[in-house]
């Protein structure tokens, strides 16, 4: 059986030294690109694969990075994620990383009984979905375990963040009613996460003040967390205001909009002829639900890379910014009627 390539064989057929063609192996600078061109003709010319153990014990790192979820709100119940998921898998596949998910409490565990691959130094680094306990995230920075939070509003300046401009999203698609002659306006959002509340309300009022509109307090439904509560608020709404009902709902978030249209439709309301619907993340379902969803669109794929590449810069203790997403882009369906 032939042996197994190594890394000075390689360095010595390229004319380099074995620090270089780490260098060309983890893709970092130091090396010109006649150099690195010529150490990747002779990786791909000798079908080499480095050695994994050997990689961890000259970097002293275990090239595994957590995508840890909480048990309050997993990824994959909300199709928004997985999109995210595929950037953070691509990404950190392209920087040499494993991904394992591991799924946390929602409350911080007795004696700090984390999973023993992290506890154990198994994992470089942690990106985390959605906000997540202040007390979770100080064991980590007590263990000086990187991470990084991916659509997280109230957290966003405490921690380093990968964010969308839920403002910016909601402000672009009130407008869109408004353009269409919808002058009674409703927003169906959820004020469980106050930062996000408060960008999104911003958006809503900005819009529809811009235009010398007012909303009715009753206008403003709170208190939706999931698809079952967007349903049933909607059908409480109905039957509450059934004298003085908006013509047009604008939903923070597929999954609300869906459920409430859902809800109209089973009262015996038509979409969009007596209601429209604008939302905004545009999941893989608003094309397939009748009618099709008008929905703000996202780059899911790079909020997960954009994750990746900061948790990256962390681990090799470098400087790191929070990112906003920003996203102004209408994917034009079936939901919307125009009035005018």
């Amino acid at each position: 059986m032939k042996a197994k390539m190594t890394v000075k064989e390689i360095a010595k057929m390229a004319g380099v030294s074995p620090t270089a063609v780490s260098f060309v192996l983890n893709n970092k600078e130091g090396v010109s690109e006649k150099t690195r061109q010529r150490v990747e003709n002779i990786i791909k010319a000798t079908n080499y694969t480095p050695d994994k153990n050997a990689r961890r014990l000259y970097f002293k790192k275990s090239f595994n990075i957590c995508l840890a979820i909480t048990k309050k709100s997993s990824p994959f119940a909300d199709l928004f994620y997985l999109d995210v998921l595929k950037g953070v898998l691509q990404r950190g596949m392209e920087h040499g990383y494993n991904v394992m998910i591991s799924e946390f409490p929602e409350q911080f565990p007795e004696g700090r009984n984390f999973s023993s691959s992290i506890a154990g130094g198994d994992t470089d680094g942690v990106i985390f979905f959605q906000d997540t306990p202040e007390q979770l995230l100080r064991y980590f920075d007590e263990q000086e375990i990187p991470y990084v939070l991916v659509d997280t509003h109230s957290q966003a300046g405490r921690h380093i963040t990968v964010d969308t401009d839920c403002e910016l999203s909601t402000f672009v698609a009130t407008e869109k009613l408004i353009e269409n002659g919808h002058r009674k306006i409703a927003l169906l959002c959820s004020s469980f996460l106050p930062e996000f509340y408060l960008q999104v309300s911003s958006g809503f009022m900005r819009a529809v003040a811009g235009h010398g509109l007012s909303v009715s307090p009753s206008y403003l439904i709170r208190d939706a967390y999931n698809e079952k509560s967007a349903y049933e608020l909607m059908k409480k709404f109905l039957e509450e205001n059934r004298d003085d009902l908006p013509t047009a709902f604008f939903c923070a978030g597929d999954i609300y909009a869906i459920a409430a249209m859902n809800a109209a439709m089973e009262m015996g309301y038509r979409v969009p002829d007596d209601f429209s619907f604008i939302a905004m993340d545009d999941i893989i379902i608003s094309q397939y639900v009748r009618p099709q969803l008008t929905t703000i669109t996202y780059d899911k794929c790079a909020m997960g890379a954009q994750a990746i590449d900061l948790l990256v810069d962390l681990i090799n203790h470098k400087p790191a910014q929070s990112v906003v997403i920003k996203s102004d882009r209408i994917i034009e369906r079936e939901s919307i009627r125009r009035l005018v």
